[in-house]
């Protein structure tokens, strides 16, 4: 995989030296920015979109793109699109502000029913 290539739900983009950004295609699922850093032995992702689908896609980019699988998640803030992806990633840690863990706690509910299908974020995807 290299930068500017584009996957199903987004197109990746070096920005700098081990990071990349994972820029969501309209219409796919993917409605936040995320993204992949290697930290030195580990590998990062920030953000992890908004559908089962899509964390599928970025959690496999990461894959490609530092030669192993994320350890850490970072939820950069409590709304759905950078969040209901979280459940793809399961064996990470997964980091936020303690204001974003009360945000989604609070919301999470809300956010299910929202969708209309209370089984959609915790589908899981084989990997």
């Amino acid at each position: 995989m290299s930068a500017g290539q584009q996957l199903e739900h987004y197109r990746i983009e070096k920005v700098g030296a081990g990071t990349w950004a994972a820029l969501a295609l309209p219409g796919t699922g993917a409605s936040s920015k995320s993204g992949s850093v290697d930290v030195g032995g580990e590998t990062l992702v920030f953000d992890t979109s908004l559908t089962p689908q899509a964390a599928k896609d970025l959690r496999t980019a990461a894959r490609l793109l530092t030669g192993r699988d994320p350890s850490t998640v970072v939820n950069s803030h409590g709304h759905p699109a950078p969040t209901l992806g979280n459940r793809v990633f399961g064996g990470c840690s997964i980091w936020s502000t303690s204001r974003t863990r009360d945000l989604l706690e609070e919301r999470g509910p809300a956010m299910i029913r929202a969708i209309g299908d209370p089984t959609w974020a915790l589908r899981t995807i084989d990997l």
